[in-house]
């Protein structure tokens, strides 16, 4: 037999829940001494660093960065997005080890690999092309995985050559052409090399260094008599292609993209023959 006491208390519980149920529910508050952001399910977060680094073409990298210094969660949840979504811009001023002056590839490896977009800003002399060679093998075997590099020539005294009447064949603007379209190694990390024009203002200037289905301009003959021949360009691995919007030149660009899968294997088959 239960104890008056026992009935009591059963009874009481069971109608506190029955009153509970019908009671109308009241908005949660939220407590506005803790971050609100954080108080959203993670994927909803998600959602609001979609919105938040959404396109990066007309903004400054440290501006389009700058929500991450909120917080350590929000840096840790968002980076590896602001990362890809950034269009990050490397000054190079000097030719001589080490190459990479910028202090952001001083950054760990786990976020340089979600860099997607890099513009190399060159302001060193092209004495010799083939010092390009040490700059981008640093390139091809660090830890980035790049889906566009573009590299622009800023110095004026490099640009002032490829605006003269006879860019084709003055050593400086013919040796750079030769080499980004015939021994710039091919990058397995990099999907894209975009090498926007250099100041060229005739337009066949352009396509003898350049176009990659225009011949280029030799130089022959003896060294008391010179002579210039036409000569069909020696293509290297990339897929060249130029890229003109609108009638400006300087809009101009060449690009070199990965050769499709079909072309790498009718390569590797050529070799073996």
């Amino acid at each position: 037999m239960l104890h008056p006491v026992d009935l009591a208390v059963g009874v009481a519980i069971v109608g506190y829940g029955v009153w509970k149920r019908f009671q109308p529910r009241r908005p949660k508050t939220i407590d506005i001494d803790v971050p609100y952001l954080l108080n959203i399910p993670p994927e909803v977060r998600l959602l609001v660093y979609d919105f938040v680094f959404d396109d990066a073409d007309d903004r400054v990298p440290l501006d389009f960065l700058q929500p991450l210094l909120t917080c350590k969660q929000v840096h840790d949840e968002a980076f590896p997005l602001a990362f890809s979504r950034s269009r990050f811009l490397f000054p190079v001023r000097t030719i001589e080890p080490p190459f990479f002056s910028p202090r952001i590839l001083k950054l760990p490896a786990a976020k340089l690999s979600r860099v997607r977009h890099i513009e190399i800003a060159w302001h060193c002399h092209i004495h010799d092309p083939n010092t390009f060679d040490a700059f981008f093998f640093q390139l091809a075997h660090g830890p980035l995985c790049l889906d566009e590099l573009t590299f622009t020539i800023k110095l004026r005294q490099c640009l002032n050559v490829f605006r003269l009447k006879w860019a084709a064949v003055h050593p400086q603007p013919r040796d750079f052409a030769k080499y980004i379209t015939q021994n710039l190694l091919l990058m397995d990390n990099v999907q894209k090399v975009v090498f926007p024009n250099p100041g060229i203002e005739i337009k066949r200037n352009y396509q003898l260094l350049f176009a990659p289905n225009k011949p280029c301009l030799r130089l022959g003959g003896t060294e008391d008599a010179p002579t210039v021949e036409m000569a069909p360009k020696q293509l290297g691995g990339w897929h060249y292609s130029v890229v003109r919007e609108g009638k400006n030149m300087k809009s101009w660009r060449l690009e070199l993209t990965q050769p499709r899968p079909e072309d790498k294997s009718t390569d590797h088959m050529l070799c073996e023959a």
